[in-house]
């Protein structure tokens, strides 16, 4: 895995970054309504946008850097090497940009993000890549929903409306926007193509259920690895989550943690919650395959 003691001695070795990208994040926060706009380069040498505060861990070190991120990340740097990649709640594509690399012209890639303001940062991300095609709209089972944008300094909170976690995380007096915001199904998204290879990635802080009740064909019949971000630290993240497993489950789909050197540990006893109190994490990256 991308290494915590690596990540620290890069910190220690840019202390004028370091200082650079805290000052920006203040900036961002407290004298711009949007953010600020700042560029830097991903681990792999790609110039990559972020909008500070957002992507602070980004900026300094080129990667996400909570440690079920850095496991994701290897886990695609070992797995991912062509087919179809789907990021649904892209942010600001830093796993679409990851994709693209990784598969290059032997793959391709569709990244959705339906907060207005974050999608115009995955535009700079994506746009000058051949193989992604990116979205302003939500994934689900239903044609549209209504969606709750954040500030730019709570925008991985972004949400369904219905889902709104803004109680749960001291959000508070925290400028939002709501609107309704176009949606598409997983079903309508991915070809009917059994011989091409799918991974998806879920990331949509309590939509899990609609994105996966929207793709119950393809699921079913084509070779997808479902990655889902899993959740015990907000209770719409949680039922979300369970209530997305319980599909899959029902669709022949096994659940798996991911490991420091991003290979697949399945999950003993099939209960993800169970999981992630046993290893004391409110949140993971796991990932559902069929036998």
């Amino acid at each position: 895995m991308l290494a915590e003691a690596g990540l620290v001695s890069k910190l220690m070795k840019q202390p004028f970054r370091t200082i650079k990208g805290f000052f920006f994040s203040f900036i961002g926060s407290n004298l711009y309504k949007n953010g600020l706009i700042a560029r830097t380069k991903t681990f792999y040498d790609e110039t990559f946008y972020i909008n500070l505060p957002a992507g602070l861990d980004i900026y300094l070190l080129g990667i996400k850097s909570h440690r079920a991120e850095r496991r994701l990340t290897t886990f695609m740097l070992e797995h991912l090497k062509s087919g179809l990649f789907v990021d649904i709640g892209a942010h600001f594509g830093f796993y679409t940009q990851l994709a693209s690399h990784l598969c290059r012209d032997n793959g391709r890639v569709i990244a959705f993000e339906p907060a207005k303001k974050t999608y115009e940062v995955l535009k700079l991300n994506a746009n000058r890549f051949h193989n992604i095609s990116i979205y302003n709209e939500a994934v689900a089972n239903v044609s549209s929903i209504q969606f709750r944008e954040y500030a730019v300094s709570h925008s991985e909170y972004n949400a369904a409306k219905a889902q709104s976690i803004s109680t749960e995380y001291s959000t508070d007096g925290i400028a939002f926007d709501d609107y309704e915001i176009k949606a598409s199904s997983l079903d309508q998204i991915i070809p009917h193509n059994k011989g091409q290879d799918v991974m998806i990635k879920i990331d949509v802080e309590g939509g899990e259920e609609a994105v996966i009740r929207g793709g119950h064909e393809v699921l079913n019949t084509l070779n997808i690895t479902v990655i889902m971000e899993y959740h015990l630290h907000h209770e719409a993240g949680t039922i979300g989550c369970q209530k997305a497993w319980d599909i899959l489950q029902n669709l022949g789909y096994i659940a798996y943690s991911i490991k420091d050197d991003g290979q697949l540990a399945i999950i003993d006893d099939q209960s993800p919650e169970n999981y992630l109190r046993a290893t004391n994490q409110l949140v993971d990256n796991l990932v559902f395959r069929k036998n």
